[in-house]
């Protein structure tokens, strides 16, 4: 049994290791936009940046899932601690000019058994091998949906894919290199050597991106918007399909996590179950790939409420997810897709020279009084 008491006051030197396991949490890009003002009592979270990624940030929404991943992370890693982490999201965090704000509570009993878990889950892009949707981590999974009750998952075996789900996720991924508002946006997070990633301290290396050493190396010279259009007619495209088509079907399966209703603390208790999700497949000798492209833009497509600058070709791209998505796992007409993934038995260990970096600590956080985002 866990006993919370009131809320008290952490000591540097126990504010330090949480927020070290806390920022290792997943985030778009791997740009990390967020800051913390500790004052003592309360953890002030706001967005900072986000400039490489906004053309994906739709309404907010990818800084609502970057928000439930972190705050899913700091929650387990404050049981490290002997701490409860209670979270108050802000109603309007553009006004507030924060995005939520933690208290802790001493608690007893022992640290979140996903803990162990922290430190190793990442964005595995490789060819996996198999794995079933009937293994016991998915059915924890499913029971991990008590706690967010704005929240369904719905699991689909491989053998279960349909062709218009495959050739959806596939267009999905193309459209990234083929939008040229996001395809500009997408490579400023590449990072193309490792003593780049180490100085940066964020993005995500090229090899990481699962596209194999030769498409990468001409995917380099791509920065320039004319070159990746040369590059798409030359057949890159075509390797971006194999590659999706290959990845999906290597998995165990695909699963969806889906809201009632379209609101900013919905998509963050989606974020927040998505990254136990996670976890618990890593924990389990599982990878995971998020889709994110294809479930999130997909309810936008069907409400004309896609980014305008994307061209009106490209938008057309996400016109028949919601009614793929909803055959594909049947899904009521309430239900709005919000996270789309394949996982499957993990190949081994990833190299570690693919993990990504994290900012220091004292880049995030501030111990004074002043706003984060001044």
């Amino acid at each position: 049994m866990i006993v919370a008491s009131p809320s008290v006051t952490l000591a540097d030197s126990q504010l330090a290791p949480l927020l070290y396991l806390a920022t290792r949490a997943p985030s778009a890009g791997n740009m990390q936009p967020w800051r913390f003002r500790w004052g003592g009592t309360e953890l002030e979270i706001a967005g900072f940046g986000g400039g490489e990624i906004s053309a994906l940030d739709h309404e907010g929404r990818a800084s609502a899932l970057t928000l439930g991943g972190l705050l899913e992370y700091l929650a387990i890693a404050a049981t490290t601690v002997n701490f409860a982490a209670v979270i108050a999201l802000e109603a309007e965090p553009a006004k507030a000019g924060r995005w939520a704000t933690i208290r802790f509570q001493a608690r007893a009993g022992a640290p979140d058994p996903l803990a162990a878990a922290l430190m190793g889950r990442c964005t595995d892009r490789r060819d996996y091998r198999g794995g079933a949707v009937t293994d016991p981590v998915f059915a924890a999974i499913v029971d991990d949906c008590e706690q967010y009750p704005e929240c369904r998952l719905h699991l689909r075996d491989r053998s279960e894919y349909t062709d218009e789900l495959l050739a959806y996720v596939a267009a999905s991924e193309r459209f990234f290199w083929t939008c040229k508002p996001v395809q500009q946006q997408v490579m400023k997070v590449v990072r193309w050597s490792a003593e780049e990633a180490a100085a940066t301290r964020d993005g995500v290396l090229w090899k990481a991106l699962g596209l194999g050493s030769s498409a990468a190396h001409v995917l380099k010279r791509s920065r320039r918007w004319p070159v990746q259009l040369l590059l798409n007619r030359l057949g890159f495209l075509d390797a971006v399909d194999r590659l999706t088509y290959t990845a999906l079907r290597s998995a165990a399966g695909v699963g969806l996590i889906t809201v009632r209703r379209p609101a900013r603390e919905a998509f963050v208790a989606a974020a927040r179950l998505h990254t136990r999700a996670w976890l618990r497949l890593h924990a389990a000798g599982y990878a995971l790939q998020p889709f994110t492209g294809a479930s999130l833009y997909a309810a936008d497509a069907e409400t004309g409420r896609l980014p305008r600058e994307w061209p009106a070709h490209q938008r057309r791209v996400f016109a028949p997810g919601m009614a793929v998505l909803r055959r594909a796992f049947d899904l009521p007409p309430d239900e709005t897709p919000v996270w789309l993934f394949r996982a499957g038995r993990s190949p081994g260990p990833l190299d570690r020279a693919l993990v990504t970096h994290r900012y220091d600590i004292d880049h995030v956080l501030r111990h004074d009084r002043r706003s984060v985002n001044a």
